[in-house]
């Protein structure tokens, strides 16, 4: 293989590495100013429904509680995919990329529940928030499984504390160790951390700045927002384009 040819598909796999990442934190800062929850992590899901569990509140603890069931069986689904179709030739992380995509545009359909009011947190699409919060959690497992390494380099686009460890483990070996090669690491691992705080940044800004909470009988303003998800969804796609497109470069002759 080529130099040229061997930076090209380094720059790619980077690329896709970053473009989730910045997804990922869109998706999470949509989910926990949205639904209440984190839909991608579920550490803070799990601390939140000891908390809820402590004070009583149920229906905290219920939607939290689900969210974090879903996850783990949608993790548990993932591996079981992997291992049936291990030897297919079938690209699995696009296949689990198209699941995701799938999953997000169903989402869409959903009424969000505000969370910015008690009363209507209590009364009102209770079902269809706690269903809207699985499908998240869902989608994050699969997140989680489809984009865990770029250029041979473990990464998480849902949990920065991973990529900050690794952040700092590959400036130390550069820094102190004279390691070749940890120097890119590192850029690397910060790059996914950047993107993913713009994600954050971009559904916070928005909901600062140009969203005003309805709690009236206006499904049509509960929907709206919902279409934001179109962002993360396209940014997906544009992944599963450069990964058929990878694919190609490499002569993998894989199916998605």
């Amino acid at each position: 293989m080529s130099k040229e040819k061997e930076n090209k598909i380094h720059f790619i796999r980077l690329l896709i590495g970053l473009l989730s990442a910045l997804a990922s934190g869109f998706l999470d800062g949509f989910s926990y100013i949205f639904k209440g929850n984190f839909g991608l992590i579920q550490t803070g899901n799990l601390v939140n429904s000891i908390f809820s569990l402590i004070n009583g509140e149920f229906y905290t603890f219920l939607t939290t509680f689900c969210t974090i069931i879903t996850f783990c069986i949608g993790i548990y689904l993932a591996h079981l995919l992997e291992y049936k179709l291990k030897d297919k030739k079938i690209n699995i992380q696009n296949l689990e990329l198209l699941i995701i995509i799938i999953l997000l545009i169903i989402n869409i359909s959903i009424p969000m529940t505000f969370y910015f009011d008690e009363s209507v947190k209590l009364n009102r699409w209770i079902a269809t928030n706690i269903l809207s919060n699985c499908i998240f959690a869902f989608s994050g497992a699969f997140i989680f499984r489809s984009f865990i390494e770029f250029n041979g380099n473990p990464y998480v686009t849902t949990m920065m504390t991973a990529n900050m460890t690794r952040l700092m483990a590959a400036t130390f070996n550069k820094s102190i160790k004279k390691e070749d090669g940890e120097g890119k690491k590192a850029f690397s691992y910060l790059g996914v951390i950047i993107l993913f705080a713009i994600g954050v940044a971009l559904i916070y800004t928005y909901y600062k700045y140009s969203f005003i909470p309805n709690f009236n009988n206006d499904l049509l303003s509960n929907y709206i927002s919902n279409f934001l998800l179109l962002v993360p969804i396209f940014i997906f796609f544009i992944c599963f384009v450069l990964r058929i497109y990878l694919d190609k470069i490499e002569n993998k002759n894989l199916t998605l």
